[in-house]
């Protein structure tokens, strides 16, 4: 999931050759709730959805982080001696 979140993806598999798809359940407010016993639900055309990054923001600010702390911690030991 988290793939498809952070790069994006297709509604639909490509390699079914489906331009559509139903996928049961209900909406809640502004949320969708899957449900495959529903009969209801939301009929996915075929497009991208573009992702969010966020994997890739997340490890950015982690190197970044991470590389201020080396640097501090390389500097306390090498004052020590």
């Amino acid at each position: 999931y988290a793939s498809f979140a952070n790069d994006g993806h297709f509604t639909i598999d490509p390699s079914k050759n489906l331009d559509r798809r139903w996928v049961p359940g209900r909406w809640k407010g502004d949320r969708f709730e899957y449900d495959p016993a529903a009969e209801t639900g939301m009929l996915l055309k075929f497009q991208w959805v573009d992702g969010s990054g966020y994997w890739d923001n997340a490890l950015a600010i982690f190197e970044r982080m991470f590389e201020r702390s080396l640097d501090r911690k390389l500097q306390e030991w090498l004052d020590e001696f």
